[in-house]
């Protein structure tokens, strides 16, 4: 990183670091360790917990190395075939606001746009939310508290312009989600029977309840070529619920609060209101064959005749 000193460019110390990915089990992952609970654990008094360890190998962890000593960490998850979870951001004392964390997470940007992942979410402590701000990422929902710390979820498109979409052909991503009533749907259970599966923004809105009661309408006739219908949305259980009860549906609807069945099926899309852009669930639907292929996708759903569509492309399958 460069910065202008009274019209001069002067290097800072993120010019003089090295980063690199780090194996599990490494002594440069030894030295992440180190530097997470240095940074992040023992200031609120922990330590690093036996599952967060665990959860460590299935991670891949990056550092920033100066002078032979790591400088910054990061480590992320893979929750879908387009989605990172980024975690565990740490930038050693007296090295903060040198640019290091830029560099690091400008570097893990990098890689996950290599790999085809478009989509990063992280739990940000408040302190550091402007950092993220800062550098793309959006803030989403109301703060919650983790090991007592305010943090805000955000999430970044790496992939912009780039729709991280599944096509006609495809395996259904499977799944498996708390559903109304205190079920559960997975997508391996309903393996020898067609699937109608549909993605609305949100319970009891004008829109997904005119859709809600189209397919439940429609049900008898799914029923007669044997097509499931199951209506996926990011509300609770207990909204689910009460949807369910208040308009009579008659198929389930499966609670996706983590996202991550969403972000699978590329439904977790960028949207535009008065101007501000905020990210939420496109109404899409997928019909899925008795193989667990996809047979048909409609996209940026508009609910007049749309059940009817869909039947009719579930009757024409063999």
């Amino acid at each position: 990183m460069l910065t202008v000193v009274g019209g001069e460019r002067r290097m800072t110390k993120a010019d003089h670091i090295a980063l690199t990915e780090v194996p599990y089990g490494s002594e440069l992952y030894a030295q992440c360790l180190r530097l997470r609970e240095a940074i992040l654990r023992k200031p609120l008094g922990l330590t690093l917990s036996p599952d967060e360890l665990a959860d460590d190998v299935s991670r891949r962890h990056f550092c920033a190395v100066m002078n032979g000593s790591v400088v910054g960490a990061v480590s992320f998850k893979l929750l879908g075939p387009h989605t990172l979870q980024l975690k565990q951001m740490a930038v050693a004392n007296g090295q903060q606001g040198e640019g290091i964390g830029s560099r690091l997470l400008s570097f893990v940007e990098a890689w996950a746009r290599r790999h085809s992942y478009g989509m990063i979410i992280l739990n940000a402590r408040l302190s550091a939310e402007e950092f993220y701000k800062q550098r793309g990422y959006d803030a989403e929902g109301k703060p919650f508290d983790e090991n007592t710390i305010p943090h805000i979820r955000m999430t970044k498109r790496t992939l912009r312009g780039k729709r991280m979409s599944l096509e006609v052909g495809d395996k259904a991503p499977s799944f498996s989600l708390p559903a109304d009533g205190g079920g559960k749907v997975s997508l391996k259970h309903l393996k020898g029977k067609k699937v109608v599966l549909y993605f609305y923004p949100k319970d009891d809105t004008s829109g997904c309840t005119a859709q809600a009661c189209s397919f439940r309408d429609s049900l008898p006739d799914f029923s007669k070529v044997k097509a499931s219908v199951i209506g996926i949305s990011r509300d609770s259980i207990e909204s689910h619920d009460k949807f369910k009860k208040k308009f009579r549906l008659t198929f389930p609807l499966a609670s996706d609060e983590s996202g991550k069945v969403c972000e699978a099926y590329g439904t977790w899309v960028e949207k535009s209101m008065y101007g501000k852009k905020y990210m939420g669930i496109e109404r899409s639907t997928f019909l899925i064959d008795d193989k667990g292929i996809i047979r048909g996708i409609w996209r940026k759903v508009k609910v007049p005749g749309h059940a009817e569509e869909v039947l009719k492309a579930a009757e024409a399958l063999k």
